[in-house]
């Protein structure tokens, strides 16, 4: 249902966030 898309959606968005911030603060050459 939505509700259970949405929370997907929001939980995906949490993971991209915290990978993006990581990359930011350890950069990698890959």
């Amino acid at each position: 249902d939505d509700s259970c898309r949405d929370h997907r959606k929001y939980i995906g968005n949490k993971i991209k966030g915290f990978v993006k911030g990581f990359k930011l603060n350890f950069p990698t050459e890959h």
